[in-house]
């Protein structure tokens, strides 16, 4: 546990005497008969062994009334609350830990401040974080840490290193040089001029770089006034509090209004400041809004769409740059290149659509060579099934419900899941009740999707939590995930947090209303199934047209 240091300032001068500040007088006095009256009650009641019955074990403090109500409070109503020791010892140790954030150290003020910004000598901080170190290190016992780093280990996330880009440039120049050497030696050259010359076209090439660099970071700090100001007026926020009361949780309504969005401010800007405001902006839009809706999308992919859309400024009217450029050349009239550039670039818009929902097309969760192949190959066939629908021709020109088969023919092959999911559902819902919360035993090699409802200023905000698979070593229960429930009014609300659980962690908060629980299915069919069945349907539906007399 970190603890609390005073200012380097403070270090070098005498402190006055003044008296301790009552809050934390009051607060240290609650704290040290929180230590003699909860460590007897825990030394008498914990030798027993075994479940015990617990009623009102803290001992109710005195003291300031603000502090009071910090420990009383916060503290569950344990009345005829059955329990084992060691759950018991868990929740003493961590809510005594989560009152260090009692007093914290105030950068703009320049002074320690406590919960309600009353201004707490130095060495009143330190003091009480001494006390709260020493009646935590009292209860939390070795085996309580090493449970919570069992916890919050997550297997199949891959670590990467902060220092893999310098690693890969150094690897880079090593070959050059290794390269030079080795084609000086083929040519039977002196290896030492080979070694030169290496050295030579290694500094060209950071010269070169650093000339390129130029015009990014000119691009890079602009863009950093705009995203500064964005952070500052809190533009962001309010983007995703409009989105989502536009949007709701209609997921396509979100995609499109993003994009429109996204066109309009990457409109004049140049390629790398034009990703650094659409993503600055609307990816945590996306992200945040998504969630609410309850899909999961990957930055990555995220990213690229914003990204996408943005350059689509370059040919939509009336700032489209390239439809100027265009235009300039071909002697044609701006506008109409650019409503024309716009319409045939918007059949390639399904393109980040598709892979926002099918991260497969971008490598994700790619096992093998083969499936790589096999997402080409439907790829290259939906895209070309997608263009032939928006054109309106195939080998000859298609009919009004043949332009409807072929769309959903693209979409199944596109986005398979999507189709299965209508027939085996990816998730099962269950419905949290205080009666049977003991009984839920959670898989460790299923996703869990938690959604919660949270008040805020800007009004109720909707968040999802995922419990990824293999979060747990064995099977696991919401408890263990760091969470007790409690349910006011047929809502099951969030009431404690485990200290250094993965809940907490996550970014779970005490009063969030969980209004959504699903867990993954494992037992249904590879969505690859999908793929024969629309590849039969794109045959027949094919060779009817192709067998189809042209018609002009």
């Amino acid at each position: 546990m970190k603890k609390i240091i005073p200012p380097f300032a403070y270090i070098a001068t005498k402190p006055k005497q003044e008296e301790v500040h009552p809050h934390i007088k009051g607060h240290m006095e609650d704290l040290q008969k929180i230590e003699d009256k909860g460590k007897s009650w825990l030394v008498k009641h914990l030798k027993k062994g075994g479940p015990v019955k617990i009623e009102n074990p803290i001992p109710e403090v005195k003291g300031p009334k603000r502090t009071r109500d910090i420990w009383n409070t916060q503290t569950p109503n344990y009345k005829d609350w059955e329990t084992d020791n060691s759950k018991w010892k868990k929740w003493l140790a961590d809510n005594i830990a989560q009152s260090q954030t009692t007093i914290h150290f105030n950068h703009d003020r320049g002074d320690w401040l406590d919960k309600w910004g009353d201004k707490v000598r130095p060495e009143d901080a330190l003091a009480e974080q001494q006390q709260i170190e020493k009646v935590y290190n009292t209860i939390y016992t070795p085996e309580m840490e090493t449970q919570d780093e069992l916890n919050m280990k997550t297997t199949g996330n891959i670590a990467v290193l902060a220092s893999s880009v310098f690693y890969s440039i150094l690897s880079l120049m090593i070959i050059i040089i290794v390269r030079e050497v080795l084609a000086a030696k083929k040519n039977h050259l002196n290896l030492f001029d080979g070694l030169k010359l290496g050295i030579n076209e290694i500094i060209a090439g950071l010269e070169k770089g650093a000339i390129n660099m130029v015009s990014v970071a000119i691009a890079i700090a602009t863009a950093g006034i705009i995203v500064g100001a964005v952070a500052s007026t809190g533009l962001s926020n309010n983007l995703i509090v409009v989105v989502e009361a536009i949007a709701g949780d209609n997921i396509i309504i979100l995609l499109a209004l993003t994009a429109i969005l996204c066109i309009v401010l990457g409109m004049g800007l140049p390629t790398t400041a034009n990703y650094l405001v659409v993503a600055a902006l609307m990816s945590h839009v996306v992200v945040e809004v998504a969630g609410a809706s309850g899909y999961v999308f990957p930055l990555i992919a995220v990213h690229l769409y914003v990204f996408y859309f943005g350059l689509m400024a370059d040919v939509t009217p009336p700032v489209g740059l390239a439809s100027y450029a265009a235009s300039a050349i071909s002697k044609a009239d701006p506008i109409k290149t650019g409503i024309q550039a716009f319409w045939y670039e918007s059949r390639t818009a399904i393109l980040p659509v598709v892979f926002i929902f099918n991260n497969e097309l971008l490598l994700i969760g790619i096992e093998n060579f083969w499936h790589g192949l096999m997402i080409l190959g439907t790829s290259l066939i939906a895209i070309l099934v997608f263009s032939s629908a928006t054109q309106g021709w195939f080998i000859n020109k298609l009919k009004w419900y043949e332009i409807i088969i072929f769309i959903l023919i693209s979409l199944s092959l596109f986005r398979p899941g999507y189709i299965l999911d209508k027939f085996y559902p990816k998730y099962e819902y269950s419905q949290l009740q205080s009666k049977n919360l003991e009984l839920i035993n959670l898989k460790p090699d299923r996703d869990v999707h938690i959604k919660i409802t949270r008040r805020t200023g800007y009004g109720d905000r909707y968040k999802l939590f995922i419990i990824k698979k293999n979060s747990f070593t064995k099977n696991y229960s919401l408890e263990d995930y760091g969470i007790s429930l409690v349910d006011q009014e047929g809502r099951m609300t969030i009431d404690t947090l485990k200290w250094k659980g993965i809940a907490k962690k996550s970014g779970i908060e005490s009063g969030d209303v969980i209004s959504e629980f699903k867990i993954e299915i494992l037992e249904r069919p590879n969505k690859a199934i999908v793929y024969p069945f629309a590849l039969l349907i794109l045959f027949i539906f094919g060779y009817l047209n192709y067998k189809r007399k042209p018609t002009l």
